[in-house]
């Protein structure tokens, strides 16, 4: 997840910020998102490698907290990326 979160950053959050191609806040909300799931993704690797959790009842308890956070987190990205982008207000700009 770390490697398509550098990949994804590098090659369209930086270009489609810098040209201005982001079609309005939902394209924006989705992508941001869907990277931040990159987070709690990260929590539950540290959790199974032992270095969150000192007994297995913390560790169950930290490991169902990321879950919890990124079934959110993806979740809202998901809402998102199938929303319209002209309910948030984009119109897209007819050029002849």
């Amino acid at each position: 997840m770390l490697a398509i979160f550098l990949h994804l950053l590098v090659n369209a959050v930086v270009p489609l910020t810098l040209t201005g191609g982001w079609r309005g806040p939902a394209d924006v909300i989705a992508v941001l998102f869907y990277l931040a799931g990159t987070i709690p993704l990260v929590g539950i690797t540290l959790v199974e490698l032992g270095l969150i959790g000192t007994d297995p009842a913390s560790s169950l308890k930290w490991h169902a907290t990321f879950i919890a956070i990124f079934l959110v987190v993806a979740h809202v990205a998901m809402i998102f990326g199938m929303l319209d982008p002209a309910v948030l207000g984009y119109r897209m700009l007819h050029q002849h």
